[in-house]
């Protein structure tokens, strides 16, 4: 007790107040011994003036509980000291801003005929798929019209054909089998039913601009085999801007090149089919090679290219570009074929492209207008989920 005294502190071992061997021979260890030391010492004198300055576990936790609370409390009392903030609201002025619906119509593949026998009933498409899917596509793009038109006053329509409006009859050996119309069928069917389609719409938009690219499936011949104009969509485009050519808010372009760009508010839109990049779907390797060739285009035209809209892979699909911008792939109206299920194991649900596009923000909305629905497998009484089986008939 008078070490305690003299020293202000608490024994520790090796100090020369008390032997190591005699702390554990009493008491059993040094802390035992010390423990009760400072028992006895403070029931005896109090606690120490020099012990009270350090901080015990219970001590330290209550007094981060209670700078913890305070500071809560301040942080609290800081905020309901600001002002609230007041939302912007949407003033007349901006109620009326002026946006553009732009609609992608690739892969059409009019006179196709998909024998669901040799897709294994994944996917059928005929002439009068085509027709169901066209209603389909006119009526759902004037119902998102007046869905947007809830925000924005939407004047225009922008249509971009991207090409593969018809599906040809001898571009591969064993295609005549594969159509269901000749060649002129498809090329006046399909200028027909898209003309009436752009007489209805040119009724709900002030202004309608048409954008019109050539696919490969309307080549004629072999490839390079004769002029890039030599094409079925070709004819069908210039077909079809003459039935609808005393409309007088129908504004048409029909490019005579692989490629075009056209500027709609401050962006630049790379229009093109696609099968530069080659076939196989949206593969990564076809991925690389479409944003390669968009980027030489860019260089090659020595203008930025914000959007590039594609059709070709029959899958819709929308990519950033490095360094900003989008590649914006269309879908298809078949949805998949035998040569898609069987060479490329893909079967895609028929949609094409609808954009919401503001001249200074850009796309800031895309929807995919679905025109139909996968077809779904399910046994049937023998337990075959495939329909493409003969029973035995002996």
């Amino acid at each position: 007790m008078a070490w305690v005294k003299r020293n202000q502190c608490w024994p520790r071992a090796h100090d020369g107040c008390v032997s190591n061997s005699t702390a554990i021979a009493h008491f059993g260890s040094w802390t035992a011994f010390k423990e009760c030391l400072r028992h006895e010492y403070i029931d005896r004198f109090g606690v120490p003036a020099w012990d009270e300055k350090r901080p015990r576990l219970g001590t330290y936790r209550d007094q981060v509980l209670r700078e913890t609370s305070e500071m809560f409390e301040g942080a609290v009392k800081r905020v309901k000291s600001l002002k609230p903030y007041a939302p912007a609201k949407l003033s007349k002025a901006n109620q009326q801003e002026l946006s553009e619906v732009h609609v992608l119509l690739s892969d059409v593949h009019v006179g196709e005929y998909n024998d669901p026998n040799l897709t294994s009933g994944l996917t059928s498409y005929d002439f009068d798929t085509f027709l169901q899917a066209a209603d389909t596509l006119e009526e759902r793009l004037l119902f998102f019209k007046k869905l947007y038109g809830r925000a924005w006053r939407i004047d225009k329509l922008v249509v971009n054909f991207l090409g593969d409006l018809v599906t040809n009859e001898n571009l591969f050996l064993g295609q005549a089998l594969q159509v269901d119309r000749i060649i002129t069928d498809q090329v006046f069917e399909a200028a027909h039913r898209f003309g009436c389609m752009l007489r209805n719409w040119a009724s709900r938009f002030r202004e309608i601009e048409v954008y019109a690219m050539p696919g490969n499936h309307g080549r004629i011949g072999k490839k390079g085999e004769l002029h890039w104009r030599s094409n079925l969509d070709y004819m069908a485009y210039r077909v079809m801007s003459a039935l609808v050519k005393e409309v007088k808010n129908i504004r048409w372009v029909i490019a005579e090149g692989p490629f075009i760009i056209v500027q709609h508010g401050d962006f630049n839109f790379l229009i093109h089919h696609g099968d530069s990049i080659g076939g196989g779907g949206v593969t990564r390797g076809n991925l690389v090679n479409l944003e390669r060739k968009v980027h030489h285009f860019s260089q090659m035209a020595d203008v930025p290219i914000h959007y590039s809209l594609t059709g070709h892979f029959h899958r819709s699909a929308s990519i950033a570009l490095a360094g900003g911008g989008r590649i914006i792939a269309n879908g298809s109206f078949p949805g998949g074929s035998s040569f898609s299920v069987e060479k490329i194991g893909d079967c895609q649900v028929p949609a094409q492209k609808l954009l919401l596009f503001h001249p200074t923000m850009g796309v800031h909305s895309e929807t995919d207008l679905i025109l139909g629905e996968r077809l779904t497998l399910s046994p049937d009484s023998n337990r075959m989920l495939t329909p493409n089986y003969r029973e035995n008939e002996c």
